[in-house]
């Protein structure tokens, strides 16, 4: 009778035991995380390749207001000095521009063709053609025929200047960012006087001349007409980039902008654009550095 009683229970027990032994661990969920917010660029660490020089665009040089208000509107210094070399650059805001001429331009060639390019992003222009001083503390040799420290360099080709280029953390300026800056909101032939803007033909005596000798543009770059002929980034193509960036062009040929002290005046228009081997210098090829502001 106990035995009849007993053994259902027991069962009942049995069967809770194999139950328990059969049932996984418990599984712990650990709290869900937030998401790692992406580390913010280190702005000290980005800005290490430059001192400010002046941190505001100064009236006398920029006399547009609206250019100057464009260039306070980026929060970045209008002139500051490249640390690595030495070399002074100055703030280019973003704008837009027509590029090229008009038909009715004097001197014009029929790679002009006029369009409208839009520079999105700011960036910095040397104030002035690369110097033989810069060139040989950066390449440590010069093999300029027009010797003078503060002469710009020249017999440089495009392959020299990307050396250069790699050696100091600095680029070449795109055909589009060159003639916006030569430009300076200007839309004529030149960017001003050209007899006191530049050295061309007319007043060079065939010779290169140191730097900040002429007048500056409205933007307060020396020198964009004349002196030396400025290798661009881009490789050449009939019709100029309608972009910020470099047109890769045909292979074999890099543009040069800005005409040169043994040239005639046509040459030194804001619109004029040649070409040449990227790997031939010229006693007529210099060039000037650009850069992203970070």
């Amino acid at each position: 009778m106990l035995t009849r009683i007993l053994a259902p229970i027991l069962c009942a027990l049995l069967a809770v035991a194999s139950a328990c032994d059969q049932q996984s661990d418990p599984v712990v969920v650990a709290p869900a995380l937030a998401p790692t917010p992406p580390k913010p660029a280190d702005s000290k660490l980005a800005l290490d390749w430059r001192d400010v020089v002046a941190a505001e665009p100064d009236p006398a040089v920029v006399t547009d207001a609206e250019a100057r208000a464009r260039m306070t509107a980026t929060k970045l210094p209008w002139k500051v000095r490249d640390r690595k070399t030495g070399i002074v650059m100055l703030l280019c805001p973003p704008g837009e521009f027509m590029m090229g001429s008009p038909a009715s331009e004097a001197g014009r060639k029929d790679n002009e063709a006029q369009h409208s390019v839009t520079i999105t992003k700011a960036f910095y222009l040397s104030e002035t053609e690369v110097t033989q001083e810069v060139w040989q503390k950066v390449r440590g040799a010069n093999q300029s025929k027009y010797k003078g420290a503060n002469n710009p360099v020249e017999l440089v080709s495009w392959n020299d200047c990307q050396k250069f280029c790699q050696s100091s953390g600095l680029r070449l300026a795109t055909e589009s960012e060159w003639e916006y800056a030569c430009r300076a909101g200007t839309t004529g032939a030149y960017a001003g006087d050209l007899a006191s803007m530049a050295w061309f033909g007319d007043n060079s005596g065939d010779s290169t001349h140191p730097v900040k000798q002429r007048k500056p543009n409205a933007w307060g770059l020396y020198d964009m007409h004349g002196n030396v002929w400025e290798w661009c980034e881009d490789g050449y193509a009939q019709s100029a980039s309608s972009t910020q960036q470099a047109s890769t062009g045909i292979v074999g040929t890099r543009v040069v902008r800005g005409g040169g002290f043994g040239n005639k005046a046509s040459f030194s228009r804001s619109a004029s654009r040649f070409n040449n081997d990227p790997e031939l210098p010229s006693r007529n090829f210099g060039f000037r550095v650009a850069r992203a502001p970070l």
